[in-house]
């Protein structure tokens, strides 16, 4: 069930049995599918530095039950935590780009405060169309900075799913995944992970 964003999220578990060990969202996305893991151990990466960190214990963990984002595109499937980048151009800077998170930000970038990993929504940054090279230069830098990324032509929404309008540019967790027509959607509490 999504959270309320004003209660707290995670508990403290002593944690029993053994789950996989990842190190990053990009990591887990090679493995996350529909039948499986339902449990994942996050020991880096985006999940970790938006929940505060690693325990110190190996055994006593938190515990957060979290959506996860399906994309397809064509006929291949791929599932995420984390984020899924579409570019109209291989290259960011050459061209408009479609930012979906589910946890507001990637390696560094932060693309929305208001998103959370188990609120029923993702975020949405459309900077697809209407951009000059100039203008987009200067939102790709606002990311960076975690600057204010507000633009007359620049979308930002909080939904349950996306579909690109024409084949585009396809990074899963920074993973190139090729051109396709992409559809996105969110599985609400699809996944327990440990931090």
């Amino acid at each position: 069930m999504p959270i309320d964003k004003s209660h707290p999220w995670g508990e403290v578990v002593s944690l029993t049995t053994d789950v996989p060990v990842f190190r990053s969202e990009a990591e887990l996305s090679f493995v996350l599918s529909p039948s499986g893991p339902s449990e994942a151990r996050m020991s880096g990466g985006d999940f970790v530095e938006v929940t505060g960190g690693t325990s110190a214990n190996d055994r006593a963990v938190r515990r957060y039950v979290s959506d996860v984002l399906e994309v397809r595109a064509d006929d291949l499937s791929w599932w995420t935590v984390g984020t899924v980048e579409a570019r109209s151009r291989r290259w960011r800077m050459l061209g408009g780009f479609v930012v979906a998170s589910n946890l507001g930000q990637r390696a560094g970038e932060r693309y929305s405060t208001r998103t959370h990993p188990n609120d029923g929504k993702f975020e949405v940054v459309d900077a697809l169309d209407g951009l000059s090279t100039r203008e987009r230069l200067t939102l790709i830098r606002r990311l960076a900075t975690g600057g204010d990324i507000s633009h007359p032509r620049v979308r930002q929404r909080q939904i349950d799913t996306y579909h690109a309008p024409r084949p585009l540019h396809l990074f899963v967790d920074g993973h190139y995944r090729g051109r396709h027509s992409v559809t996105i959607t969110l599985h609400p509490d699809a996944l327990v992970v440990y931090v």
